[in-house]
């Protein structure tokens, strides 16, 4: 249990901040139990790709997220999200010649769990981020359709059709801003609590999925050194641990070993925080690096 009276007076207005990682997202559902426990509730929302879905449900209902989100996530599995067989993607691929997979397993996700459809509608500022692929920039998401926005903020590259939104081609906000504080900031945050779901990786090259992924997760790490230090020199940054893992991003069969070793590790991190400096600017939390002899705590 948490019990942290000092973090009820971080500067307002206070962002919680969801990282992408494909069904690493899952990790997201313990760090929020150990959250709840601290009493802390959000001003709003803002998330990428698996984040801007797991953050959509938080900025529906801020108070009962954690537990929908638990339901949610016991009842997805890999072909809710990566639709077909081999034959169907193949296909796929044939048929489109950009990508594997179909939108509509994302699409039956968002409109199986959620009561909004427009952002308007939710009880909590929310945003997403996006890629604009031609300008090679973030484009934060702040209204309009939940549906398209999330799907384009989710739409990882060649795996997932783009989107068009206002005329701009978009794709996973994973390609630019995989954490996005920095977005968080420009839209007038001033702490923020980090749900970041790719800890330490190492993957090997046994096949294009795991290529992929390593590739995405030195992008990734780069923009974590980057711009974490640029937000905690103006506010206070409370970036939760990710779980360790080896689990595949595109593999939901780790669920519930993520929920509870992110969950532990989110109370140890509250536990040990220091109490009289949280509330300054700073950087509160470990980025993780990989060290060639860690082992996954799962």
């Amino acid at each position: 249990m948490v019990r942290h009276m000092s973090l009820l007076d971080l500067p307002r207005p206070l962002y919680f901040v969801f990282g992408g990682g494909g069904s690493l997202g899952a990790a997201h559902v313990g760090m929020l139990n150990a959250v709840k426990e601290t009493g802390l509730r959000p001003d709003a929302v803002i998330g990428t790709s698996v984040g801007a879905v797991n953050g959509v449900v938080v900025a529906e209902d801020p108070d009962g997220a954690a537990d929908r989100l638990l339901d949610i996530w016991d009842h997805i599995g890999r072909s809710d999200i990566f639709p077909g067989n081999a034959a169907e993607w193949l296909f796929q691929l044939g048929k489109s010649r950009t990508h594997f997979y179909s939108e509509r397993g994302v699409h039956h996700t968002l409109n199986s769990h959620l009561n909004s459809r427009q952002m308007s509608d939710l009880t909590l500022p929310f945003a997403t981020v996006a890629t604009d692929f031609e300008l090679a920039i973030p484009r934060i998401i702040t209204e309009g359709s939940i549906d398209a926005a999330i799907e384009a903020s989710a739409a990882i590259p060649a795996m997932f059709p783009m989107a068009e939104i206002d005329g701009s081609i978009l794709c996973d906000g994973g390609v630019v801003a995989n954490v996005p504080v920095i977005q968080a900031m420009e839209l007038g945050a001033r702490s923020m609590v980090v749900f970041d779901c790719v800890g330490p990786m190492s993957w090997g090259q046994s096949n294009i999925i795991e290529v992929m992924a390593g590739l995405g997760g030195v992008v990734q790490q780069r923009q974590r050194l980057r711009n974490m230090p640029v937000v905690a020199e103006q506010m206070p940054v409370l970036y939760l641990p990710p779980p360790v893992t080896l689990a595949s991003p595109i593999s939901f069969s780790h669920t519930t070993e993520l929920i509870r070793n992110a969950y532990h590790r989110a109370v140890r991190y509250f536990n040990e925080l220091d109490e009289d400096a949280v509330t300054n600017p700073g950087f509160y939390g470990e980025i993780p690096r990989l060290q060639k002899d860690e082992h996954p705590e799962l």
